[in-house]
């Protein structure tokens, strides 16, 4: 039976594959040489179905079963976790990936909603609501963020997993629909506001793991600075003072609150969760950079 003939290169395939393996060999991105582990079909069974981290009394057995010394037992288990670790090449190809949809997803916004007047005054966003007309600009620039934000949530089962795995699931799903709800609800104004703002500190993370793997330590940690004063600043001061705030009250100057009235607010405050949970994070990373620079 003949193979069925094979999609063309996706746009992440065409961008890993000629610019951003290229660039990175070019700028000395190098994976580190990993030790394979021997094979061993009880060690390997054992991994896969039991435990990757076994514990003292575990490999006290294995090393009985295996008719191994426990110290080499072990060392099959930290080689063999090693593996399966993503490159620095991997990592590098996916954040750049990243950064550059991040990129121009804020580009866009700031073209998008530069010249509109609810960018500068939110109460706007409720002027005429809810026969506001669907700009051609807005039309396509919720598209894109709503494609953004469906590949990265497809992506992210095979992408390098995170420590906030858990946390990033709840942020795309509340994202997507958010977006896809005030899209419906013809919330467009302070949708588009929501999107602009959170990807506006998003992409300087990106760019921050970019230098990180690099290994450009000054500007990776300039970056990070003003990444994090970014994030804190957007996150915990614009978002609540301004949005959060219009959402909940401006809004019920203009029409009678209703079902997606309080829908969206909670939808919005699952977000401000988040931005809470996450700043928590960077506010302890800060004070481990500053400590270890002091």
């Amino acid at each position: 039976m003949e193979e069925p003939p094979r999609d063309g290169p996706s746009c992440w395939e065409i961008e890993t594959r000629f610019i951003a393996l290229p660039l990175g060999r070019k700028l000395g991105v190098r994976d580190k040489v990993r030790l394979n582990a021997p094979p061993n079909t009880v060690l390997e069974t054992f991994y896969a179905t039991h435990s990757k981290k076994p514990k003292a009394g575990q490999l006290i057995c294995l090393s009985k079963q295996c008719d191994l010394p426990t110290i080499k037992v072990e060392r099959w288990f930290r080689y063999r976790r090693n593996r399966d670790k993503p490159s620095l090449t991997t990592k590098f190809c996916s954040v750049s990936w990243s950064s550059l949809c991040y990129l121009i997803s804020f580009c866009t916004g700031l073209v998008v909603l530069y010249d509109k007047p609810w960018f500068w005054d939110p109460r706007e966003c409720w002027v005429g609501y809810p026969q506001q007309p669907l700009q051609r600009s807005v039309y396509w620039y919720y598209m894109m963020e709503l494609s953004f934000a469906l590949s990265l949530t497809f992506t992210m089962a095979f992408d390098v997993k995170r420590k906030d795995f858990k946390e990033q699931i709840v942020h795309h799903a509340t994202t997507i629909t958010l977006i896809s709800y005030s899209y419906c609800a013809n919330y467009l104004r302070i949708g588009s506001l929501v999107m602009l703002l959170h990807v506006s500190s998003t992409f300087l993370l990106e760019l921050t793991k970019l230098l990180h793997y690099l290994n450009w330590r000054p500007a990776s940690d300039l970056l990070f600075l003003t990444f994090s004063s970014v994030f804190l600043v957007t996150r915990l001061i614009i978002f609540p003072c301004r949005v959060l705030y219009t959402s909940f009250y401006s809004s019920m100057e203009q029409y009678q609150p209703f079902f997606g009235y309080y829908f969206m607010n909670a939808l919005l405050m699952v977000l401000q969760l988040l931005h809470v949970f996450w700043a928590s994070l960077i506010i302890h990373m800060l004070y481990k950079f500053i400590n270890g620079t002091v």
